[in-house]
């Protein structure tokens, strides 16, 4: 049996879209299937019904998959688990090669973020700063793309500290940042590649941290990263550290994961399980 976990909600309504054609394709190969409707139902309910021959196809983008798999893993479903591309953003998908991908044995390895004693999965990257400020204004369903929502943005953002420790102890501090983001994949904001030297089987993360830049220099540079030609301006206040873990302590009080934003958080943590 394939189960569909499926958001109504997600890319605004568009996966609606996506989902008629996966189940067309279902339906032409015989295969049994169900559609479950996750503001509907609660997985903790139905979670004897999955077996480990069935397997679970969570439908959306970065947000309703970061969510998805958060869930499946506390409640250790033996199920196979698919991730199937119907977003906005779809930044998890282009590290890898169509639109459905296998996470099963991914989310043991994925890395975890801690704040306020919560623990969670992240699959691509967390961040504070005008990031986060985008991913809220995402949600709060402004128009406009990534891109221009944050040209948007900059140009009222006032700039913050942050204090960055790394797994070897060196200490990071800046008091004029625009962003500080760890990532596990190399996209963020629909296709920037903020990261392009990360790898997701090496469990090393990437510290991306813009500060100093004045206005003028970042909106020449900010278009730069969805190639990733951005690294070519670390001496104006680009930085990039790999590091195994790292404890961030930022005064901008807004938290992103995967697109995913919660307010008032000062400080957190970034590691791999075990």
């Amino acid at each position: 049996m394939r189960y569909i976990l499926f958001n109504p909600l997600s890319s605004h309504g568009k996966s609606k879209k996506y989902l008629y054609k996966i189940e067309k394709k279902l339906k032409k190969r015989n295969e049994e299937y169900k559609v479950i409707n996750i503001l509907d139902t609660k997985l903790e309910i139905i979670k004897n019904v999955f077996k480990e021959d069935d397997a679970l196809i969570l439908f959306g983008g970065d947000g309703t998959i970061h969510t998805l798999i958060n869930e499946i893993a506390d409640l250790q479903i033996k199920s196979r688990v698919f991730v199937y591309k119907a977003g906005s953003g779809n930044d998890f998908f282009r590290d890898f090669k169509g639109k459905i991908v296998e996470v099963t044995k991914m989310i043991d390895e994925f890395p975890r973020i801690k704040y306020n004693d919560h623990e969670e999965i992240f699959i691509n990257g967390v961040g504070s700063g005008i990031d986060a400020a985008v991913c809220n204004a995402h949600a709060s369903g402004e128009k406009g793309g990534y891109f221009r929502k944050s040209i948007q943005l900059f140009k009222k953002f006032k700039q913050f500290e942050i204090e960055v420790t790394l797994e070897d102890g060196r200490v990071i501090k800046y008091d004029d940042t625009w962003f500080v983001t760890v990532q596990h994949g190399r996209f963020f904001g629909g296709g920037m590649k903020l990261s392009p030297k990360s790898k997701r089987d090496d469990k090393t993360l990437e510290v991306c941290m813009i500060h100093k830049v004045k206005l003028g220099v970042l909106l020449f540079i900010f278009p730069l990263i969805f190639l990733g030609w951005h690294l070519l301006f670390k001496r104006v206040g680009i930085e990039i550290v790999k590091t195994n873990k790292a404890h961030v302590k930022t005064k901008y009080p807004m938290l992103q994961r995967d697109g995913e934003v919660v307010f008032d958080i000062l400080e957190f943590d970034v590691y791999f399980k075990g």
